[in-house]
């Protein structure tokens, strides 16, 4: 089963995006794909991540060696898929800076990390679990300094979040910090990539349908927010706090 049909906000953001394609299958343009044998360079996870659902915008703006990409598809067993008016996006100007960057990063080493965010990504996952070693200990020493433990490692933590939401675009060792701070990784693919990425402030971004009714990001909306227009900004600020606190908090209680 897709794990978009697990989740209960994926399954509203991308159920009727993935209506009509089969749980083993994929669809892309207008056609249905059998990925179930297919080696992705990328790795299963990505062939599982789109299984059951339309993978068009993600086929069409994560491959940026589009030709490749199309060779791949073709040799793989697909059918016809039936007529939807879900959405339709022009891919045309897209292709156009995709081609230019291709031009201007033509191999996969060109592609990836600078050394300097290699080390600040690095740092910051240091510096997180630092924080956690501190807070395990801290509480031997009294309630303040079991505080000053919570605050400093929560702090970490959301450093390292901020790399941490640039590595997870992808599935990495490093993604095993999320894991291990009670998360997904998986599932992160799923909310942020495949959905929030691909139908960016529409009823098929997770991000947006999982804030309502608190926040409305959907433009033309007739549903208004709870907490207003500057409401966002509160939301961020405690989820920043929260998420942050979530890994410090529930390893004191492990």
């Amino acid at each position: 089963m897709p794990v978009h049909d697990v989740h209960p906000v994926l399954r509203e953001a991308l159920g009727r995006v993935s209506a009509t394609v089969p749980d083993d299958r994929v669809r892309i343009h207008d056609r249905v794909y059998d990925l179930r044998h297919f080696d992705h360079p990328g790795g299963r996870a990505w062939t599982r991540l789109c299984s059951g659902c339309d993978a068009t915008a993600l086929f069409e703006t994560h491959h940026l060696n589009a030709a490749a990409a199309w060779r791949a598809l073709r040799a793989l067993p697909s059918h016809p898929a039936a007529p939807t008016a879900l959405w339709r996006y022009d891919f045309g100007r897209y292709a156009e800076l995709r081609d230019a960057a291709l031009r201007a990063l033509p191999h996969r080493r060109d592609r990836g990390p600078t050394r300097a965010t290699q080390w600040a990504t690095a740092g910051s996952a240091a510096g997180a679990l630092l924080g956690h070693a501190w807070l395990l200990r801290a509480g031997e020493h009294g309630a303040l300094a079991l505080g000053v433990a919570c605050v400093a490692s929560a702090g970490l933590n959301t450093l390292a979040g901020g790399f941490g939401h640039n590595a997870l675009h992808s599935l990495r060792p490093v993604c095993v910090l999320l894991d291990w701070n009670g998360l997904s990784s998986f599932e992160w693919l799923h909310e942020h990539v495949h959905s929030h990425h691909m139908y960016v402030n529409t009823r098929r971004d997770h991000d947006a349908v999982a804030m309502e009714p608190f926040l409305n990001w959907i433009p033309g909306a007739k549903r208004r927010s709870l907490l207003g227009s500057w409401g966002k900004h509160a939301v961020f600020a405690v989820g920043e706090i929260v998420v942050a606190t979530q890994g410090t908090v529930g390893h004191r209680l492990r």
